[in-house]
């Protein structure tokens, strides 16, 4: 299947509503984490983990956006009580919602899949678990 690609919407600016019809799965800390995105190669770089046939504690939409063409810049990350924020500039964009357990995360295309592993991941992570309090 080939990657969707974002078409500009007047009413959805944020592509919230992006279809993302890939899906793969990992453990945080115990916990089940379902990442949906529009992008496999995204998914593939995500830690290998064996199923656990537990339900998802929490929920991962990562968007490639294809009008992005910038390098990430050094993160900067704002919390409040139920949300933080990470930003790698317009590159990439994250937003984390600790009472509904997702995370939504836009990626420029200008960010390679290993560098989403290097710089990227271990931040999300991070986020996912505080949110689940371990």
């Amino acid at each position: 299947m080939a990657r969707p690609t974002l078409e500009k919407h007047p009413q959805d600016l944020l592509f919230r509503s992006a279809e993302t019809p890939f899906a793969a799965s990992f453990a945080v800390k115990g916990s089940v984490v379902l990442v949906k995105s529009n992008d496999p190669d995204l998914l593939a770089v995500l830690p290998a983990s064996d199923p656990t046939g537990d339900p998802p504690a929490f929920l991962w939409k990562l968007v490639r956006d294809d009008h992005c063409l910038t390098r990430p810049e050094p993160p900067l990350v704002l919390k409040t009580e139920e949300v933080s924020t990470v930003s790698f500039g317009p590159a990439c964009v994250a937003a984390c919602d600790r009472r509904r357990r997702e995370l939504l995360c836009f990626v420029g295309a200008g960010v390679p899949a290993a560098e989403f592993r290097e710089a990227m991941l271990p931040r999300f992570r991070e986020l996912t678990e505080k949110a689940l309090g371990r």
